[in-house]
Parts: C-alpha cells; structure tokens; sequence
C-alpha cells in the first residue's frame, strides 16, 4: 500500500459500533451516571473525529439502507458523530447477507475498489461470522473481542481464518489498523 493512499476501514453496526455494553456503565461505577455519560460520549467523540482524520470509514451492515442510516442517526450513542462515515453500505442491494462474498465485493465496490485490492480493506466487526466472511474474500479483519473470549471460529481453517487483529474496544482500532497497515520496512 502507498503512503499516499489512505486506509479504509469498515464498522459493522450492530454489536460493533452499537455495543450492548456501554462504557458509561463503567465509569458510572466511579463518577455516578451523569458523569459518566458526559464522558463515555467525549471519548466517543474524539475516538470516531481521530479515525475519520486518518481513514476513509464507513458502515457496513445487514441491515436494510433505511434501518441502518435511522439507527447511524438517530442512536443517543452514535448519532452526534454520524457524519464522520463516508458511507452507509448495506447489503440490501445485493439481496444477500453476510458473510456471503457478494456482499463483501459489493463493499468493496462502493469504496472504489476492485475484486483484486480486497486487501486493502479492513473490517471491523465483533461478530466473528463477518470476521471470517471478511477474511475469505481476502480482506483484512479486526475482531472487536470486548468479552475477552478466546477465538472459535473455525470454518477456515489455520491461520488464514483468524482475524489478522483482535482488540477489546474501538479506541485500539486506529492506531493497531494502522500500524498492521504500514509496509515492512527492510
């Protein structure tokens, strides 16, 4: 990959962006609610506006285009930064669902990128079936592990149905993506 060409990251929504355990739910244990949420919505905040500076993102769902956009805009968590996603990909077009491989390369392609530069995409998700959808097509894959669980996934085998990274929470995706990103230096 060239240094001039930026890395494009997709986020899966449901499980992913949308987690069904909240930050705030920790920090409430230390500050109290309000404090908490103030702050969880901060780090949220900063967290998407750094990626975004540094990567191409976008969604990427299941979902149909009207659900997943209502969901990217109107969830208390996610819509302040709504506007940081290049895109919303869905795969209602294709009339398939992950992890089928029409609906990678149907990502691909709404990202400007051909069946042959799958590599140079990386999706982020915490469900480990996109994980492995991910990797079949050839895309590199970022497993969102927040239960700390140990990888089981096994309908590829080896190494080349791991996720090429796994990271409790989003706040490790940048700097690891990136930093997976860059070419060998010899």
């Amino acid at each position: 990959m060239s240094s001039s060409e930026k890395v494009i990251v997709a986020f899966d929504l449901y499980g992913t962006l949308l987690s069904t355990e909240s930050i705030a739910k920790e920090l409430a244990k230390h500050y109290g609610e309000e404090k908490a949420a103030t702050v969880a919505a901060a780090w949220r905040k900063h967290q998407l506006e750094y990626t975004w500076r540094l990567n191409s993102m976008v969604v990427f769902s299941n979902g149909t285009q009207q659900m997943v956009g209502n969901s990217v805009r109107k969830s208390p968590d996610l819509s302040p930064y709504s506007e940081v996603f290049q895109n919303i990909v869905t795969v209602e077009e294709v009339g398939k669902f992950k992890p089928h491989p029409d609906v990678y390369h149907h990502l691909a392609k709404k990202v400007g990128k051909g069946k042959e530069q799958m590599n140079d995409i990386w999706l982020v998700s915490g469900n480990p079936f996109d994980v492995v959808g991910a990797k079949a097509v050839g895309m590199k894959a970022c497993w969102v592990n927040r239960a700390s669980g140990e990888w089981n996934d096994a309908l590829i085998d080896g190494e080349a149905g791991k996720p090429d990274l796994v990271i409790k929470d989003l706040g490790e995706v940048v700097e690891r993506v990136l930093e997976t990103s860059k070419p060998n230096e010899q």
